[in-house]
């Protein structure tokens, strides 16, 4: 029962590829607006702010990717706990079937 809910929890992932996708996005895009923002405010070319805002989008992008990435391993984790579980209890059941012959 809890297996079968761990592969589905996992296979919804795929499922959250589009959403992922546009949180990248908006990653990208926020620094980037800021650094915009910034040097029309304060008149400082953006190619001196571009360094920093690529720097914030890639480790908001790393660090979204650990996140998920941890999440899917957990749940990978668990269900081959369980399956391992699952098949140490079926191969006990099936050795006792053997010694009662």
């Amino acid at each position: 029962m809890e297996l079968e809910k761990l592969l589905k929890k996992r296979d919804e992932y795929a499922g959250k590829i589009l959403p992922l996708g546009i949180k990248i996005a908006v990653v990208f895009m926020v620094p980037a607006a800021i650094g915009v923002t910034i040097s029309k405010i304060w008149n400082i070319n953006f190619l001196y702010l571009f360094p920093v805002a690529f720097i914030l989008s890639w480790s908001g992008v790393i660090y979204l990717y650990r996140k998920i990435s941890g999440e899917v391993r957990a749940v990978d984790a668990r269900i081959k706990e369980l399956r391992d579980q699952d098949s140490h209890h079926q191969t006990s059941v099936l050795t006792k079937g053997k010694d009662a012959n």
